[in-house]
């Protein structure tokens, strides 16, 4: 699976510096499409008007997701639903659209609790996390490249200018049973609160102002 995103301005850049790319993404897509490479492209309604060899890829199928927008469905060639013409449509709604034939479907819910965005949000990173277990991916940049230094013996030991990350509260100060309750009793589903942890419910608690933030 090959996915860009953005695409509006990753050809821009990419254009500048090597046109050849495209072709020859484009020939390997068509050449190995039946043995299961796919390419799935996001950006704007100007995608769809692009002049390179990657458009006539990933518009070949006749396949796409329009977000929110009546005119992404007619360039998509779908048929937006007249009744939702002059409708403000929630975030994540979305319509599929397959060789002409438009079907509507809710993508995602960014957050069930308007009172706690941040929880809800912080919520489906940490279903997404409990999905898929794995070591954590960390970015190095030059100059973190430059402070990593190996000894003698093959041993690697990295030294950073970068500040010690926070440590998190002292759970033993708090009665996290008694937290839960209230954060229940504060509109707090129940089902999210069994999926924090304990540090997690500190501080959604501290966020509604059930703790002394000096804590």
């Amino acid at each position: 699976m090959i996915f860009i995103d953005n695409y509006d301005t990753f050809t821009d850049e990419s254009a500048n510096k090597k046109m050849s790319f495209f072709e020859n993404t484009a020939g390997l897509i068509r050449n190995y499409q039946t043995a299961g490479v796919f390419m799935v492209v996001a950006g704007s309604l100007g995608i769809l008007s692009a002049s390179d060899d990657l458009r006539k890829v990933f518009t070949a199928p006749n396949f796409g997701l329009a977000m929110r927008s009546g005119d992404a469905v007619s360039r998509l060639n779908g048929k937006f639903p007249r009744s939702l013409a002059d409708v403000e449509l929630p975030m994540g709604r979305a319509f599929t659209v397959r060789s002409g034939i438009t079907n509507m479907l809710q993508v995602a819910t960014p957050y069930a609790n308007d009172e706690d965005i941040e929880g809800s949000l912080d919520l489906w990173v940490k279903r997404i996390k409990d999905m898929h277990p794995q070591n954590h991916v960390q970015w190095l940049s030059q100059s973190d490249k430059k402070n990593v230094k190996t000894k003698k013996k093959g041993k690697e030991e990295a030294k950073s200018d970068a500040p010690e990350a926070k440590k998190g509260p002292d759970l033993s100060k708090y009665n996290i049973t008694e937290l839960k309750k209230k954060l229940i009793e504060a509109g707090l589903p129940e089902s999210m609160i069994e999926l924090l942890s304990d540090s997690d419910i500190v501080e959604n608690a501290r966020s509604f102002g059930l703790l002394d933030n000096k804590k």
